[in-house]
């Protein structure tokens, strides 16, 4: 009898003892995640190919401009754009010093390529296939200031566009065959020109160079 009392007292112990060690499990921690916080640092090599600035600790929902955007060709067409970043930072050298400004979408009027520059995608013999892309932007920001960006920002490479005729793609570089072997003796195919670097300031007429942000949806 005072075995049985001593088993069930025993017991009861053990059960209240795991009743009271019994947690609910803890939520899961997202991995941290260096934010940049200074951009000149991020480019002091040189080799920075993007210029948008991004935190993956406060990332935001994508922002919704409605947007005009001008072909060369001298058409517009108007609509809104999503983008995922709303800040990026103006990057340039005059004379021997580099300058860094941060802006968002929000101070930003206008965003226009200047330059761009022909980037090898395809060598064939007697063909070559170049895509050019952005290198020099000219900024307008909504108080007036001018600013340069000599980086390629490639949230505006392409730009997907909700219009009142429906859905399309606007794109700020293009392409064009180099038909030679050597730069000093070919044509460009498209354009028609001999002078290799023509391109470059002469782009495609079917090309997006500028972007004005009208309003935040």
């Amino acid at each position: 009898m005072r075995f049985c009392t001593t088993f069930i007292l025993l017991a009861l112990c053990l059960c209240a003892y795991a009743a009271e060690d019994v947690r609910a499990p803890k939520e899961p921690t997202e991995p941290f995640i260096d934010s940049m916080d200074d951009a000149a640092e991020a480019s002091a090599d040189g080799k920075n190919s993007t210029t948008v600035v991004t935190n993956a600790q406060t990332q935001k929902r994508q922002a919704r401009w409605r947007i005009r955007a001008f072909y060369v060709d001298g058409r517009m067409v108007e609509g809104l754009a999503s983008f995922a970043y709303t800040e990026y930072v103006t990057d340039f050298f005059e004379g021997q010093n580099r300058y860094y400004r941060k802006l968002s979408l929000a101070e930003t009027a206008s965003i226009r390529v200047n330059r761009w520059k022909p980037v090898l995608s395809k060598a064939e013999e007697d063909r070559q296939l170049y895509y050019f892309m952005p290198e020099l932007y000219r900024i307008i920001a909504r108080d007036g200031e001018i600013y340069r960006l000599d980086k390629r920002m490639k949230m505006l490479d392409m730009v997907e566009l909700s219009t009142q005729r429906g859905n399309t793609r606007i794109y700020m570089y293009f392409a064009d065959y180099w038909l030679g072997e050597e730069e000093e003796e070919g044509q460009w195919e498209n354009s028609g020109s001999r002078d290799f670097d023509y391109n470059a300031v002469h782009p495609n007429p079917e090309t997006v160079y500028r972007i004005d942000f009208i309003a935040e949806e």
